[in-house]
């Protein structure tokens, strides 16, 4: 009966272990909050469920495509090209972004042959961003995905004379005023 109590014991605890096991490796894969370091690779034992020795070494490895984290907010100058492919024109523009919990404000400026600059106003969630730029022509309504580099998307000019425009866009962070 001594030894029933014994094995009993031993799957307890090899169980135990395995569930701490297991934890530790999920908590080895999640990101950490600050996007500005992630953990090194920590070697963690393989259990076997009824046994409490170690049965080999597995080692948890990030993954090989890894890009530098996004910074934590689109708060910055940006400068960059915008194309009205409606009109085969093209200009350089800049914007500045403010976000705060998810929403944006600032402005954009424009230059000559295109027009449309003005403040705006959009949101940002992860990667993808939209806002709209109230302006003289009407409203330029922009939605784009982030990238450590910059944004980049599509826009669409909706004029208050009723025709619509459409074009792209490449933006990238001012070297000199990127928030950390």
């Amino acid at each position: 009966m001594s030894d029933l109590f014994t094995k009993a014991e031993k799957v307890k605890t090899a169980t135990k272990l395995w569930v701490i096991g297991i934890a530790l490796i999920i908590m080895l894969n999640m990101p950490y909050g600050d996007d500005h370091t992630q953990p090194a690779p920590v070697m963690t034992p393989a259990l076997h469920p009824l046994s409490a020795e170690p049965q080999s070494v597995a080692t948890i490895s990030p993954p090989s495509n890894t890009h530098p984290p996004l910074p934590s907010s689109v708060t910055g100058e940006y400068v960059g090209s915008v194309s009205n492919e409606t009109a085969a024109l093209s200009a350089n523009f800049a914007v500045t972004l403010r976000e705060s919990k998810g929403k944006l404000s600032g402005s954009m400026s424009v230059e000559p042959p295109l027009y449309g600059s003005g403040p705006l106003e959009g949101t940002v969630s992860g990667l993808h961003m939209a806002f709209a730029v109230s302006s003289s022509i009407g409203s330029i309504e922009f939605v784009g995905t982030r990238s450590r580099q910059g944004i980049v998307g599509t826009y669409t000019v909706i004029q208050k004379t009723g025709g619509t425009e459409k074009g792209s866009f490449t933006l990238k962070r001012s070297a000199m005023k990127v928030p950390k």
